[in-house]
């Protein structure tokens, strides 16, 4: 269908109907800010909601997690102590070494009957074979990397035993 208008151009209806389309751009644009809204309240309930439940779970670990920085204190502590007893260690031998060296450095004509030991100074009393055992002994004590200065004290000849009774004393090195 053609539609004719015989009215004058100035009092012919606009072919846009402004008002209209000024209606609808505005309930869009209101629409629009509306859902913007929405959206954003439920994003910023969501948010609230899960800060809250991460707040309860970090309240209820608290015990845990100070538990947890007590035990790194005691063991950053505990590591310390560690690495001074290991730079001494490094420093120094053990008495287990020193004693089985010793040990080792004993032979068999040498038998030892007591041992006391006074900062780096082990004192041995014990009995020996024969004089050359014991100079043997001294000898091999004297030319070890860990012992230094060996010193008969006394050495006395024990007739019923047919050995020889003797005080010794040898300084250990590193300690």
């Amino acid at each position: 269908m053609i539609r004719i208008n015989f009215l004058p151009p100035e009092q012919r209806p606009p072919k846009w109907r402004t008002g209209k389309i000024f209606a609808v751009l505005t309930l869009l644009v209101v629409g629009a800010f509306a859902a913007a809204w929405g959206w954003l309240s439920f994003m910023l309930d969501h948010t609230e909601r899960s800060l809250a439940d991460t707040k309860n779970r970090y309240e209820l670990l608290r015990p845990a997690r100070e538990a947890m920085l007590a035990a790194n204190a005691k063991q950053q502590g505990i590591d310390a102590k560690n690495a001074v007893l290991m730079t001494l260690t490094n420093e120094r031998p053990s008495w287990y070494a020193i004693l089985s060296q010793l040990g080792a450095k004993t032979p068999a004509e040498i038998w030892l009957t007591d041992l006391t030991v006074e900062k780096n100074v082990i004192k041995l009393n014990g009995m020996a074979k024969g004089y050359p055992d014991l100079a043997a002994f001294m000898r091999t004590l004297d030319q070890d990397e860990l012992f230094v200065e060996p010193v008969l004290g006394k050495a006395e000849r024990i007739a019923a035993a047919a050995a020889i009774k003797f005080e010794m004393t040898v300084k250990v090195k590193g300690l």
